[in-house]
């Protein structure tokens, strides 16, 4: 199959990719809107595993494609780094605390979530 693949001219291959990849996202619940903090699952596991070690400041997240912040316990939060394609969002940890920033494209600046 890989054989195959790499025959397909880069447009076509490109296309199909981005297709499956899509239709696998939508399949699994990691594609759509934001599901609120109840529905999350990346926010359900951590409240879980916060119940076994309550020193977690930080669970930090990807994949999801869909930026969220949501404190789950006074010294808690579950990030979600969203993306750099649709959202421009990422991360930054200074040592002590974790920012969810933006890139303003059009601005050409950096603001905090």
């Amino acid at each position: 199959m890989q054989w195959l693949y790499a025959r397909i001219h880069p447009n076509g291959s490109m296309a199909f990719a981005q297709w499956w990849s899509k239709k696998s996202r939508m399949n699994h619940g990691t594609f759509g809107a934001f599901q609120g903090p109840d529905r999350e699952h990346q926010v359900q596991y951590a409240r879980q595993r916060i119940k076994q070690d309550p020193h977690l400041e930080f669970f930090i997240f990807g994949h999801r494609h869909i930026p969220f912040d949501i404190r789950i316990a006074d010294n808690t939060r579950v990030i979600c780094l969203g993306d750099w394609i649709g959202n421009f969002t990422y991360g930054v940890f200074d040592g002590e605390d974790f920012q969810l920033k933006k890139f303003l494209a059009d601005q050409g600046t950096i603001i905090k979530q």
